[in-house]
């Protein structure tokens, strides 16, 4: 199956998808430095354990014939579900500021002024998948469909990471699909065009030889 059936659809939301991953991480291990003193694959380890949780009590099975059409999909919805987290998280650091300056000793303006940054990156890459929906005529899905729920046991700065880690892993599963899928069309296109080429080279020897006797 070609899944890639044009790769123009795809070059913004995959300059997109770099451009997060690497703002992202780089963000993310400044603010882990400053907050917990550690660095992403420490707090990784330290934490890969806990899970989230999360579940989609609402949301209906996603399912089409093109695999990379089905991610994209799926990926706008998920990018909807981090933008119901990310809210979350700034609605708690809000009304409990008192207690985390306190019992952290670390500044609630800072976990907020965070997670506003991650929050207009989760932006962006809507934009370009509504985009990338539109220009392959795909009906965008109802998103009051899309409430999430997740363990809300887990203490606030395990919460915090993970939200994060999974934002990541989710941006590079899609960015990893669409290079692959993509770049293989491209390879696929070149090859036939290749072909095409020797043919007709081909039969012009052979027009040639005829003309020659």
């Amino acid at each position: 199956m070609n899944y890639c059936t044009d790769a123009m659809i795809f070059k913004n939301i995959r300059k997109q998808m770099g451009s997060s991953l690497q703002y992202i991480r780089n963000l993310f291990d400044e603010y882990l430095r400053s907050r917990e003193g550690k660095t992403y694959e420490e707090m990784l380890e330290l934490w890969r354990l806990h899970d989230l949780e999360i579940r989609y009590p609402q949301r209906k099975v996603i399912k089409m014939d093109n695999e990379l059409h089905t991610e994209v999909l799926k990926f706008y919805l998920n990018l909807h579900t981090f933008e119901q987290l990310i809210a979350d998280v700034i609605a708690d650091v809000n009304v409990n500021k008192t207690n985390i300056e306190h019992g952290e000793e670390y500044s609630a303006k800072k976990i907020i002024q965070f997670f506003d940054k991650l929050k207009k990156e989760v932006r962006f890459n809507i934009q370009e998948a509504e985009t990338v929906l539109q220009d392959l005529t795909i009906e965008k899905p109802n998103l009051e469909e899309n409430i999430v729920d997740y363990n809300k046991t887990v203490n606030r700065n395990t919460r915090d990471f993970l939200i994060v880690h999974k934002l990541i892993e989710e941006i590079k599963h899609v960015y990893e699909l669409v290079e692959l899928y993509c770049n293989n069309n491209n390879n696929n296109n070149n090859n036939s065009n290749n072909n095409n080429n020797n043919n007709n080279s081909n039969n012009n020897n052979s027009h040639s030889s005829d003309t020659n006797e």
